[in-house]
């Protein structure tokens, strides 16, 4: 018996709002309910992940706990004929493992990559999950490290039973790597992304391995491919980002907005009661006269469309490609102020004004409060990059991050009093950038070479009010 993807999604899916359980995965479940749940899956066939989770439901009974279902799935795991880390294979993560304490990741994901197809699969579903419940670990007690002690055991088998007792913090530290390391591990290699569309036309993105999707461009298409919306747009149209970093493309003419890029054969209806520019005419030669074109009125350009609020089709089989639901935090945006929380439809119309002369950039930038998504590097060889959300307060003179962006109580504050910020690169970690302070160096990651530029520039400018 070997793995199969669509049992352990399933055992996912049935966990998925118990991620903040206290002990999950270390705490044992009664019995019977265990082996009631063990028999339902060794007997579901079904390669349909929603049909083996109504059978893991059903057995659970009507009171289901989850520790439960995550005493039946380990020894799921450990039953099988096959490990999910094949006994020939360990030795490739072992090796890998050294590597990553020298500050090097490649090792580790080409052993993920060298497993057979199921395995990795059902390894990137699991760690994938495990990195949600290593994000309530302030609830659950289950941080990183502590989930690659309890699942070490289920996930690998050596090939040498003697040498299992003196491997298993190896096994452990392998899992919590991979836990804290997840997007560069599993989602770094571009072609395993597919792009897909949901009924409005917006885009998604579907991982061909892990079989789940996402809004949000994957970091691998960012680095490998120039998106259709980067290259040149025709005369007329401009792009700007609205408060969820989504690119919205405008016709200055017509004042007509799509999200997808306009081609040189983009057609649109007008939108604006302004009156359309006069393409201009040829001359019967190269050195006409000048002119006096008057200045056009500004033109009120409509919001940007909404985001469509239907649902996506119910999936017809297992690897059915969806739309993934709406998040309830929002998504990864460059840095903004703090009304950037607010939904695009709230902004107000934006006008458009006939070009100006680019201001000089002045020497001292007035002071913001600004809030966004980076990463955080928590210090240690397991504890890795953490993201969380930023605010800063010049008035204040503080740095405070949370785990959500609507956190009442921030996790950390970050005094700006005696702080210094440079643009030191932590190794390997682009974007990012170092917050000084008496007590202890602060490496953050941003999203981008904008964003890590807007956010140096904000701290800089929150140093030197008075």
């Amino acid at each position: 018996m070997s793995v199969r993807p669509e049992v352990v999604g399933a055992v996912c899916d049935v966990l998925s709002t118990s991620a903040s359980c206290e002990g999950l995965f270390r705490v044992s479940g009664g019995r019977v309910v265990v082996e009631r749940i063990g028999t339902a899956i060794h007997a579901t066939t079904s390669t349909d992940q929603s049909s083996v989770a109504r059978a893991i439901r059903t057995a659970a009974g009507a009171e289901l706990s989850p520790h439960d279902v995550t005493s039946a799935f380990k020894q799921y795991l450990k039953a099988l004929d096959e490990p999910v880390i094949p006994p020939a294979k360990v030795k490739s993560f072992k090796d890998a493992l050294a590597q990553v304490r020298n500050g090097s990741l490649g090792a580790l994901t080409a052993a993920v990559t060298g497993l057979p197809a199921n395995n990795r699969a059902a390894l990137q579903i699991l760690v994938r999950f495990l990195v949600k419940v290593s994000d309530e670990s302030r609830s659950n007690m289950m941080d990183a490290n502590n989930l690659g002690v309890v699942i070490g055991p289920s996930l690998f088998r050596e090939e040498d039973p003697a040498s299992a007792a003196t491997s298993m913090q190896q096994h452990a530290d392998i899992v919590t790597t991979l836990i804290l390391h997840f997007p560069d591990i599993f989602e770094s290699n571009p072609d395993d992304w597919m792009e897909c569309a949901d009924k409005s036309g917006r885009a998604f993105y579907c991982h061909k391995i892990g079989n789940y999707t996402q809004w949000d461009l994957p970091k691998a298409l960012k680095k490998s491919k120039k998106p259709a919306e980067e290259q040149p747009l025709p005369p007329d149209w401009k792009a700007i980002t609205d408060p969820e970093g989504r690119k919205l493309f405008i016709n200055t003419t017509t004042g007509a907005t799509q999200w997808t890029a306009p081609t040189p054969t983009t057609t649109t209806t007008s939108t604006s009661t302004a009156p359309q520019k006069p393409l201009p005419q040829p001359k019967p030669t190269p050195t006409p006269p000048p002119k006096t074109v008057p200045t056009p009125p500004p033109k009120t350009v409509p919001n940007p469309p909404p985001k469509s609020t239907e649902a996506p089709p119910p999936a017809e089989e297992t690897r059915h490609v969806s739309p993934p639901p709406r998040a309830t935090s929002p998504p990864v945006s460059s840095p903004s102020t703090s009304s950037a929380r607010k939904s695009a439809s709230s902004q107000p119309p934006i006008i458009i004004q006939p070009a100006q002369p680019t201001p000089a950039v002045p020497a001292t930038p007035k002071p913001v409060k600004i809030s966004g998504w980076m990463f955080k590097d928590a210090g240690g060889t397991f504890k890795g990059w953490q993201r969380r959300w930023f605010d800063l307060d010049p008035d204040k003179k503080s740095l405070t991050y949370s785990k959500t962006s609507d956190s009442t109580s921030p996790q950390g504050v970050i005094s700006l009093s005696q702080a210094d910020v440079t643009n030191d690169i932590a190794p390997g970690r682009e974007f990012s950038f170092t917050l000084r302070t008496p007590g202890r160096d602060f490496h953050l990651q941003a999203s981008s070479m904008a964003d890590q530029q807007a956010w140096v520039a904000a701290l800089k400018a929150a140093l030197t009010k008075s």
